[in-house]
């Protein structure tokens, strides 16, 4: 199971009349920071799917535990995010 260092990443936008612009990018990925939540303990295959975080859209029907797993990423990915857009 992959484990990346960053779920979110900050870039610069260069326009062609010399201003900038910011774009802070977000993905469902899983990091070191969320060890022992739902999301964690999903995508060991514990519990629900081993795909996760890459379940297929055409499954539209979750358990409480995969739910729960993706809510919580979700919140992280969201709170990295918005740090990030603080500094």
């Amino acid at each position: 199971m992959p484990i990346v260092q960053t779920n979110v990443t900050k870039l610069t936008i260069h326009y062609p009349d010399g201003s900038k612009g910011r774009l802070i990018y977000g993905k469902c990925v899983l990091t070191d920071a969320l060890r022992d939540t739902p999301a964690y303990t999903c995508a060991l295959g514990k519990v629900g799917s081993h795909w996760f975080p890459a379940d297929s859209t055409v499954d539209q029907w979750l358990d409480e535990t995969q739910f729960d797993a993706y809510v919580d990423l979700g919140r992280s990915v969201g709170a990295a995010a918005a740090a990030s857009g603080r500094s």
